[in-house]
């Protein structure tokens, strides 16, 4: 290095240390930000909701996508699960992650605004209580293309014994804990039934059925989105998927099929194993603000348990019955299956999945 690099860059050196003092003495120095790491469906969260957070906590949130439930539990399950500092979980999964002790406890002391919602997710999911704020809940049903289906649709008939011209036009749940219950409903079986007789039925069904399907994914929710471009005329679907699609093509309609379907809950968790459990905590209380869950709704469609919440939604959004809907009696709670039989629904999709396009 020449003399005169070496002055310079020793000059420079002077000017910014003392740039530095002189800001540490304005005392305006920012704390450096901290990370919290979100485990999730993807769009599934008001952006500028994140955004407020950031800055008002000072903190950055990642967020990393699952796209099936199985997936999720791998993912929390496996070393690198540590990185985890809010989960998005299932009403159906949440007394196995208590049980295996992943989950901090949720209380008014480190929870203020839990005291906002009603008590019906806690009677609903009992399990969940002191270790999860409810996020949102819905239904899941059939999303499809009014001007691409001979008739209107109302019955699981069209997923697992489609006419001919919806042949390769279905996109399926790629959740083998949803699609079994499903299947059941459509056998007219109890859909938490896991008698061995009834899932071969399932088993039987599903093979079956897998020639039509076009994809086993969830709905890609933008204007490219298979449903929205006509690739796909029918989907399984939950609620607030099927209205986002709608604001890009208003030929999507969904339906509660009339043998019933699952009423979902997702819950906000804080892992055990969270390296940021203080700025976890401010998170689920954050997104326990009624102000903020009213403008959440407006982003993902779903209804809370939040009554103030859902009082300050839009109107239009508050008298749509996809996502308040006024007739439950159709709707069914999955039930956690037990490891013999979740190995069972396992074995059907590997099954499924033998061409490795699932």
């Amino acid at each position: 290095m020449s003399r005169s690099i070496k002055t310079l860059f020793s000059f420079v050196s002077f000017l910014l240390s003392i740039s530095l003092v002189d800001t540490l003495a304005q005392g305006i120095v920012e704390p450096e930000k901290r990370t919290l790491v979100f485990l999730t469906w993807e769009d599934y969260i008001d952006e500028d909701l994140v955004r407020e957070f950031e800055k008002k906590h000072n903190a950055i949130v990642e967020f990393v996508y699952f796209e099936h439930d199985e997936e999720r539990d791998d993912m929390v399950a496996s070393p690198e699960g540590r990185i985890f500092d809010v989960i998005l979980v299932d009403g159906q999964s949440m007394a196995t992650y208590r049980r295996l002790k992943w989950l901090t406890p949720v209380t008014t002391a480190n929870v203020p605004n839990i005291k906002n919602y009603n008590n019906m997710w806690g009677e609903f999911r009992p399990e969940s209580v002191g270790y999860s704020v409810p996020y949102a809940w819905g239904t899941a049903g059939i999303a499809y293309r009014k001007d691409l289906v001979n008739t209107p649709i109302d019955s699981l008939a069209t997923l697992f014994n489609p006419p001919v011209e919806l042949h390769n036009k279905i996109i399926m749940t790629p959740q083998i804990l949803e699609m079994v219950p499903s299947a059941l409903s459509f056998l007219g079986l109890d859909p938490n039934s896991t008698s061995t007789a009834d899932l071969k039925r399932v088993e039987t069904l599903l093979l079956a059925q897998r020639p039509y399907i076009q994809s086993y994914h969830g709905l890609v929710l933008d204007e490219e989105s298979a449903l929205v471009t006509g690739e796909a005329s029918v989907a399984y679907a939950y609620n607030g998927d099927a209205l986002t699609l709608q604001d890009f093509n208003d030929n999507i309609a969904y339906v509660v099929p009339k043998e019933g379907s699952p009423l979902w809950i997702d819950f906000l968790v804080v892992p055990s194993k969270s390296f940021q459990k203080e700025l976890a905590l401010s998170f689920l209380n954050f997104m326990s603000d009624s102000d903020v869950i009213a403008q959440n709704i407006e982003t993902t469609y779903c209804a809370s348990f939040n009554d103030i919440a859902n009082a300050k939604a839009p109107e239009k959004l508050r008298k749509n019955p996809i996502i308040f809907p006024s007739d439950i009696s159709k709707l069914y709670f999955l039930a956690e299956p037990k490891p013999n039989a979740a190995r069972k629904m396992t074995a059907i999709l590997q099954l499924l999945n033998t061409n490795g396009d699932y």
